[in-house]
C-alpha cells in the first residue's frame, strides 16, 4: 500500500498518509484547520473558510436639528430679568444697600458696637427723610392741582394768573423733591464713606498686628 507524506502548511506538522487520501479535504490533528491533503511535492490546500457577513451598512443619518426647549421663552426671560434687575437698582438706591461685611473687629468691641448702631441710624434716618420728601412733594403738588381746580370752577379775574401758579407750584413741588433727593442720597453716602473708612482702618490695624505676630 503506498503512502504520501504530508506537512500542515500552518503547523508543520508531518504524517504519512495512504496515497488514496491525496485530494480529499481532512482536518490537521494538530491544529485541526481544514486542508487538502496533497504530497510534500505540492504545497497543501487550505479550503476556503467562510468569512462572517457583515450587516449591511445603513447609511449615514443627517442628524437633526437640536431645539432648546425653552428656546421660545429666552426672550421672555431675558426681559423678566432686566425688568427685575431694574426695579432691584430702584428700590436699592430709595432705601439703600447694607453692606455685607462686618464694621469692626473684635479687639475693639465698643466701637464694633457703635458702628453697627450708627449703620441702623443712618439707615433710619434715610427712610424718615425719604417718607417726608414724599410728603413734601405729594403735598405741594395737591396744592397746586387744588388752586387750578378751584380758579376753573370759581371761574376768577385773576384765571391765568392762577393757573400758572398752580403750575408753577406742582414743578416747584416735584423738582424740588428730586433735588431734596438727590441731597439725602449725597448726605447717607457721606456716612456710609466714614462708617467704611472706620472699618478699613481696623481691619488694616488688625492685619498689621497679624502680621507682626503680635
Amino acid at each position: 500500500m503506498s503512502t504520501i507524506d504530508f506537512k500542515c502548511q500552518h503547523c508543520s506538522h508531518s504524517m504519512q498518509l495512504p496515497a488514496s487520501a491525496e485530494g480529499q479535504t481532512g482536518k490537521c490533528p494538530s491544529c485541526g484547520t481544514a486542508v487538502v491533503i496533497s504530497s510534500d511535492s505540492s504545497p497543501a490546500q487550505q479550503l476556503p473558510q467562510q468569512l462572517p457577513q457583515q450587516p449591511p451598512q445603513q447609511p449615514p443619518q443627517q442628524p437633526l436639528p437640536h431645539v432648546n426647549p425653552d428656546s421660545t421663552n429666552t426672550h421672555r426671560s431675558a426681559t423678566g430679568s432686566t425688568t427685575k434687575t431694574f426695579a432691584k437698582m430702584v428700590t436699592d438706591s430709595f432705601v439703600g444697600v447694607r453692606s455685607p461685611y462686618l464694621v469692626g473687629n473684635e479687639r475693639y468691641p465698643n466701637l464694633t458696637n457703635y458702628l453697627k448702631v450708627m449703620d441702623i441710624v443712618i439707615r433710619i434716618v434715610f427712610m424718615i427723610g425719604f417718607i417726608f420728601l414724599i410728603v413734601g412733594c405729594i403735598i405741594y403738588v395737591g396744592l397746586g392741582l387744588f388752586g387750578i381746580v378751584s380758579a376753573v370752577i370759581n371761574w376768577e379775574d385773576y384765571l391765568m394768573e392762577t393757573i400758572f401758579m398752580g403750575v408753577l407750584t406742582i414743578l416747584g413741588g416735584i423738582l424740588g423733591g428730586l433735588i431734596n433727593y438727590l441731597i439725602l442720597i449725597w448726605c447717607r453716602l457721606v456716612a456710609l464713606a466714614s462708617l467704611e473708612m472706620i472699618r478699613v482702618f481696623m481691619d488694616n490695624e488688625a492685619n498689621t498686628r497679624k502680621a507682626l505676630g503680635k
